[in-house]
């Protein structure tokens, strides 16, 4: 059955082509009856053209694709010019950069058979390829009916939690709590079939996750399975999100350049000034941890964004442990310095571990020079006292008389203000109160 904008036609192919060589053997006969039985054929055939037309424009739909993917699979690649010229760089790349171009060419054919997939999908009446689209949902079926089911017990138990919640508040939820709500238990379903999924796509090595939404149910046969990419899209999307903020060295209050923050964000929770969805945020930890799928672009690039800050986070807790030993051990002037420069390219903000940082380094230049803090005599004195402008003190014993926030404010900001404060405190050298502090 052929559907049209304003009329159907059902259109029986085997007898319309019987027709056809009906009306073409007997068209010029000089007997009467084989002209009445032309006519007759005519007559028929005029009622399927339209639906004819549309069988045909469907079958050439498809060919095309099936040739696109023919194409995109050739050695040769898509066309010859960019096949050789990718043969003659292969021959000049590392292992690594050439197994980099074999998982982006299986990317690219996965996505080229899901895009026959949605052609086929499509174009329901072509008859070129008719147990194609169907011989593949045979295949995910096990693993299709799975996810169904995975689906409609998170959406039931994600709804009693909802329902529960609300039941708390007297007045009943909001606009706000319930579209909260919806979006927490959309999250949940992308949570258990994002990995079925992938699943899907390795079984039958095409990228799924390629297709629209709408696509996706078209070619799998079900409803509102599609959503799940919407989910997936926005889940990938808040990490490159990080990623980016990483690379630039973001340092605005909720940036993730704090590696309590990144770490937390990486083990599926959200803290501080963090401004994420905590639902998003658990379920792309969870999503790390799913089945690798070389033939998925949405796969790849998550992995490849997931591991970039993974590798970060390492990467600083790293630093930070040698930064933290520079700080307290006796390290020469040129370590800490090469700590310093490599601290400020990494895009990390610890403003209490650069604080130290800078302090051993003003005391190792004071020392250097003999200028010695008056109250320790063994550090440099690196703090300058406001308004008699003499430096007389290191940072340690400053921070032996200053309350917690005022310490806090000269490590993170170099500078605190003793007035109005309960810190009385004179200046070593010439005795005078001092108003405030510098570290120098």
């Amino acid at each position: 059955l052929l559907h049209f904008p304003s009329f159907k036609i059902e259109v029986d192919v085997p007898v319309s082509i019987e027709h056809l060589l009906a009306a073409a053997v007997g068209f010029n006969s000089g007997d009467i009856d084989t002209q009445q039985d032309v006519e007759a054929s005519l007559r028929a055939l005029a009622k399927a053209i339209p639906g004819l037309i549309v069988r045909c424009q469907h079958n050439q739909a498809v060919i095309k694709a099936v040739n696109r993917g023919v194409q995109c699979q050739s050695p040769t690649g898509t066309s010859e010019v960019k096949g050789e010229a990718k043969m003659d760089r292969r021959e000049k790349t590392s292992e690594g950069q050439k197994e980099e171009e074999e998982k982006s060419q299986e990317c690219e054919l996965g996505a080229m058979k899901a895009d026959v997939m949605k052609v086929l999908a499509q174009h329901s009446s072509q008859s070129v390829y008719p147990d194609l689209l169907s011989d593949m949902r045979k295949e995910v079926d096990a693993q299709l009916k799975a996810m169904q089911q995975d689906l409609e017990e998170t959406e039931e138990r994600e709804r009693l939690k909802l329902v529960a919640a609300n039941a708390k508040k007297g007045d009943g939820p909001s606009a706000r709590d319930y579209l909260l709500g919806r979006q927490k238990i959309e999250v949940e379903k992308a949570r258990v079939a994002i990995p079925h999924l992938l699943g899907m796509c390795n079984k039958v090595e095409m990228d799924l996750f390629s297709l629209s939404s709408q696509d996706l149910d078209e070619v799998l046969g079900v409803k509102e399975v599609g959503r799940t990419l919407d989910m997936a899209t926005h889940i990938l999307q808040m990490v490159h999100r990080h990623v980016d903020e990483v690379k630039r060295g973001d340092k605005s209050p909720t940036s993730i350049c704090h590696r309590s923050a990144l770490s937390s964000f990486l083990s599926g929770k959200v803290v501080g000034s963090m401004t994420d969805d905590a639902t998003m945020v658990s379920t792309a930890a969870s999503l790390a941890s799913s089945e690798p799928c070389q033939w998925s672009t949405w796969r790849v690039e998550f992995g490849q964004a997931w591991s970039f800050l993974k590798s970060t986070s390492l990467s600083w807790a790293e630093m930070e442990g040698r930064m933290d030993e520079a700080a307290k051990e006796e390290v020469n002037m040129d370590e800490l310095k090469g700590l310093m420069s490599e601290f400020d390219r990494s895009c990390l903000i610890n403003d209490e571990l650069r604080g130290r940082l800078s302090s051993r380094i003003h005391a190792l230049a004071n020392a250097a020079t003999g200028n010695l803090c008056l109250a320790c005599g063994e550090r440099g004195s690196n703090v300058r006292c406001i308004p008699c402008r003499h430096s007389c003190m290191c940072f340690e014993c400053a921070c032996e008389v200053l309350s917690g926030q005022e310490r806090e404010s000269l490590t993170s900001m170099s500078f605190v203000s003793l007035a109005g404060s309960t810190t009385e405190l004179s200046c070593f050298e010439c005795d005078r109160p001092v108003a405030n502090l510098v570290l120098m």
